[in-house]
């Protein structure tokens, strides 16, 4: 161990112990020198005052080697895993769902408890995607130790196990069209033409002189027009956002938890949560941000009930829309 001291000078040059001093400095009035913890011990049992500036520990080359190991180590089962999957989530049941969570672990490996996977995702997605062609887009992506496959349909109105069966696409509402794209199926319709709920719109029948159906698939959109009835309170509590938040860190360690620059700021909040790391479950980090937010009572007026309504039923639709098309005029 390197110790740096500081020792008057006339003390250094008259010293009748033998020191092992390294990198002197001289000024004035004093020495700056480096030694060894026996020369410090012999100096200060003459009586000598010396004052200790600093240490510097020299790390063992026995030591040296098992931090390069361990090191070694922590990067390989950080690596290892990279591969590790725990859960295989789907935005939509689909019956698509089973075959392919089959094949998700057919090209996996286990591990004591443990699953692995080393497969190239787009391309497995391209794959699924030239497989299933009823399905216009199938992504799978592995985001942390969770799989997500994302599946989209034609169309969602339809029952699930309706997607494949041979048939025809019907008007599910009252409506003038407005536009349309038929991907399988004899189309019966034109623009701006009315329909009533029920009529055929696409045909699975290609021909009228085939006797085969096949299942009918597009994307059709039309005017409707919807009454809705809502009823608005003439006090009415809503929560709004600050726009004031905190972010924090928290070390999940076995069943312990442990938080970093957590502030505890807010008593009412929306809170979201992501894990940025994950070592096979015992050892999590997540970024958690706190959003502030606060009640406040409203009391409306005939026009405000309106436009609350409105702005209502706006936010239910978009939230509830199949397609990004559809749309409020």
């Amino acid at each position: 161990m390197k110790i740096k001291v500081r020792m008057k000078k006339q003390d250094f040059y008259n010293s009748s112990i033998e020191l092992n001093a390294k990198n002197v400095i001289s000024d004035e009035a004093y020495v700056l020198f480096e030694t060894d913890s026996k020369t410090i011990d012999s100096l200060k049992k003459s009586r000598y005052e010396v004052e200790v500036i600093g240490k510097e520990k020299k790390i063992k080359k026995g030591h040296f080697v098992s931090i390069i190991i361990s090191l070694f180590i922590f990067l390989g089962i950080i690596y290892v895993n990279s591969f590790r999957f725990s859960v295989i989530n789907y935005n939509i049941e689909t019956p698509l769902n089973e075959e392919i969570t089959k094949r998700i672990y057919d090209n996996s490996k286990r591990l004591f408890c443990f699953d692995f996977i080393n497969i190239n995702y787009e391309a497995f997605s391209k794959e699924l995607r030239e497989e299933y062609p009823m399905y216009p887009w199938i992504r799978v992506l592995k985001k942390a130790n969770k799989i997500n496959v994302n599946i989209y349909e034609y169309d969602d109105s339809y029952p699930k196990e309706m997607q494949d069966c041979p048939g025809n696409i019907v008007a599910s509402k009252d409506a003038v069209i407005d536009s349309y794209v038929i991907y399988n199926g004899s189309g019966n319709i034109h623009i701006n033409q009315y329909v009533k709920k029920g009529d055929i719109l696409v045909s699975g029948f290609i021909s009228s002189s085939s006797s085969e159906a096949v299942a009918a698939k597009a994307k059709i959109l039309g005017y409707t027009y919807e009454n809705y009835q809502m009823e608005i309170k003439k006090q009415n509590k809503n929560e709004i956002l600050t726009g004031k938040s905190d972010k924090y860190y928290e070390l999940d360690l076995f069943s312990l938890d442990y938080k970093f620059n957590y502030k505890n700021s807010f008593t009412n909040y929306d809170l979201k949560t992501k894990t940025v790391f994950n070592l096979f479950d015992v050892l999590q980090v997540k970024k958690i941000e706190e959003y502030e937010k606060y009640d406040i009572m409203k009391a409306y007026n005939k026009d405000e009930a309106i436009e609350y309504a409105k702005s209502s039923i706006s936010a239910n639709f978009e939230a509830n829309k199949k397609l990004t098309d559809e749309k409020i005029i």
